[in-house]
């Protein structure tokens, strides 16, 4: 016994630093395609990155992974095999005291999260640096209610402000020396791929249940053809309060399915997750339809059916799966991404959620999808 727990902890050192070298190339990637500034300062001397270039997206001039931890070493999780999707593979304070997670996720995927403290003195309060499987990058970053998401050559493709009446645009400034950077479709579609991964990411951390993940798309440019372009506008978690401000049946969405899950009982009771789900599922949309409000629908949601059965590795007929669409105004759709499970939020969902906003309200131009799970439920 004894030489197989050191043999779990050799592998998990071994993955962990595998895992760490990995992103911290991706890492020095990343700074180099921001291009040649005159004015990119360097590391200072004794350092330990010093004489390098320092990264030019945060004005603190930290580099993103602080190279005096080391993931290995910092804290490692107690056990290898967890039935997370996402497992940590390290985590520690930085030298300003910002805590720091590194995590890999399935397929491939990486995030590395960073939060500051008001100890820590920086002009930002959180950053995502989220790596998909084929070695595309997005860095997020947010100060206060401002969020602005970096493409994988560091430029500025989306700048935002959380507001009182819902999330609102704001100018992209890039260097004049820059050209204007449209992201093709797609390359548009890989972007939201990238904050799908983190709304995933983001919805397996949840630590306050009076907070809730969710991800804005635009959706100026689509017309029911998956062709046409899909863009990321926001990811990361907000207060039920702020969601609730945007979309004004957020708070209505989850006592319905806080009661569903009540009404349906233990979930021990039941002869698979499967069927726990569905019988949920099948409460929240009797209680939409049974409110009769013409600008909130309960939608089927096949993609989601498909997807979950095949995580269970088996299929139950009569599987059913909803999403709750809420008409919030002449151009927003609200989704309510009701959860029982683990399910992540994959492209062809995205896809399906866009074209049932659209049917929903054909001068859709952007798309809030907030995760509802019932409160005696946490992420599998």
């Amino acid at each position: 016994m004894a030489w197989e727990q050191f043999e779990d902890r050799e592998l998990h050192r071994v993955r962990s630093e595998i895992s760490y070298a990995a992103l911290q190339l991706k890492l020095l990637r990343f700074g180099l395609e921001q291009r040649y500034r005159v004015d990119q300062p360097r590391a200072p001397a004794g350092s330990p990155s010093g004489g390098q270039w320092i990264d030019s997206v945060s004005p603190d001039g930290n580099d993103l992974i602080p190279s005096s931890l080391h993931p290995a070493e910092d804290n490692p999780p107690s056990a290898i095999q967890n039935e997370d999707p996402w497992r940590s593979v390290g985590s520690g304070r930085d030298a300003n005291g910002a805590f720091w997670e590194m995590a890999a996720g399935p397929n491939g995927s990486r995030v590395f999260a960073q939060t500051a403290t008001e100890q820590s003195g920086l002009p930002w309060d959180s950053r995502y640096l989220v790596e998909g499987a084929d070695g595309n990058v997005l860095f997020v970053e947010n100060s206060g209610s401002t969020q602005t998401i970096y493409d994988g050559q560091g430029q500025p493709i989306s700048r935002t402000t959380w507001s009182k009446t819902g999330i609102e645009s704001e100018p992209v400034v890039q260097p004049a020396f820059l050209p204007l950077i449209v992201l093709a479709p797609e390359a548009a579609i890989a972007t939201v791929e990238l904050g799908l991964i983190l709304y995933t990411y983001m919805a397996t951390r949840r630590v306050e249940e009076s907070r809730a993940p969710y991800i804005s798309l635009n959706a100026a440019e689509f017309s029911g053809d998956q062709n046409e372009s899909i863009s990321l506008r926001r990811v990361g978690t907000a207060s039920y309060q702020r969601v609730n401000q945007a979309c004004k049946y957020f708070d209505e969405v989850n006592k319905i399915t806080n009661t569903a899950s009540v009404n349906a009982g233990d979930r021990a009771n039941y002869v698979s997750a499967a069927t726990y789900g569905t019988a949920v599922h099948v409460r929240v949309k009797e209680s939409v339809e049974k409110l009769d409000i013409p600008n909130l629908v309960a939608e089927r949601s096949y993609v989601k059916e498909k997807e979950e059965i095949k995580e269970a590795g088996y299929g139950r007929k009569g599987s059913i799966r909803v999403d709750v669409l809420e008409n919030a105004s002449n151009d927003t759709v609200c989704v309510y991404d009701i959860k029982t499970g683990k399910s992540s939020l994959s492209k062809a969902r995205m896809l399906e959620i866009a074209q049932h906003a659209f049917l929903l309200n054909k001068n859709t131009k952007n798309i809030i999808i907030a995760e509802v799970r019932p409160k005696n439920e946490t992420p599998d």
